[in-house]
């Protein structure tokens, strides 16, 4: 159950004047000074080379440069084949997935089509074998034996 004095306590805790003790004036603002540490041990020092190489290691040192030098280009030459050869099938998956949708939608076309055409014929079809009732009825009570209008049976 709380009680009248854990209110206050509560309501005071962030007043200005609770805060004062923890404003501490020898305290300086200025930010601390920072040291450089050296780096695990590799450090890049400039010295002076005192032995002299032979033209055999020079020559080597040629290939072994041209040889990474080559490395390094095929490398590159393959990745960016890579990336060449991912981008164009990316257009071409785009290209033909447009195409199989305009095909898709004469397809939907096409079918409307066919049940609009559909329907009409057999409204027509329906209609001719109301007329063909009508004809054979009337050529019955009328007894004529050469009737122009002759019907198919559908």
């Amino acid at each position: 159950m709380t009680n009248s004095n854990d209110f206050r306590r509560y309501s005071y805790q962030y007043d200005t004047s609770y805060m004062i003790k923890d404003f501490n004036l020898s305290r300086s603002s200025a930010a601390p000074k920072h040291t450089e540490t050296p780096s695990d041990g590799k450090k890049l020092k400039l010295r002076e080379n005192k032995s002299v190489k032979s033209s055999e290691q020079i020559l080597k040192d040629e290939r072994l440069g041209f040889k990474n030098a080559v490395v390094l280009l095929t490398v590159a030459a393959v990745i960016i084949a890579f990336v060449g050869f991912t981008i164009h099938s990316f257009a071409l998956k785009n290209e033909l997935t447009r195409e199989v949708s305009s095909i898709e939608t004469k397809i939907s076309y096409a079918q409307s089509e066919n049940i609009s055409l559909n329907s009409r014929l057999d409204t027509m079809v329906s209609i001719d074998r109301r007329i063909c009732r009508k004809r054979t009825s009337y050529d019955e009570t009328k007894t004529k034996s050469d009737s122009i209008y002759r019907c198919s049976k559908i």
